[in-house]
């Protein structure tokens, strides 16, 4: 049995971070524009770089029509067998709290 993804844009994603629904409450044009993902086609190192460069830990995968297809995390990324990638995410992710 197949199943079949959902159809549309992705224009909202639960995050964790601070605050993140004041800020679609109150700056919706500015937050929908801010929603980053990356494309099933990319290679991961790609990914991984820019992942590294927005500093976040997941990001949402989309396919070339811009439908959701999944999501990229860190430990996929660090399980991937590519040492070079993980460790330019690594760098960029794992920051001090």
């Amino acid at each position: 049995m197949s199943v079949q993804p959902p159809l549309g844009t992705v224009t909202f994603l639960f995050t964790d971070i601070e605050d993140s629904t004041r800020l679609w409450e109150s700056t919706p044009a500015e937050m929908t524009t801010a929603v980053k993902y990356c494309h099933d086609h990319e290679d991961v190192e790609q990914v991984a770089r820019n992942m590294a460069e927005l500093g976040v830990r997941r990001l949402p995968v989309v396919d070339r029509e811009k439908r959701l297809v999944g999501i990229v995390a860190l430990s996929n990324i660090a399980q991937s067998g590519d040492s070079k990638a993980a460790d330019s995410l690594l760098e960029g992710v794992a920051q001090p709290h």
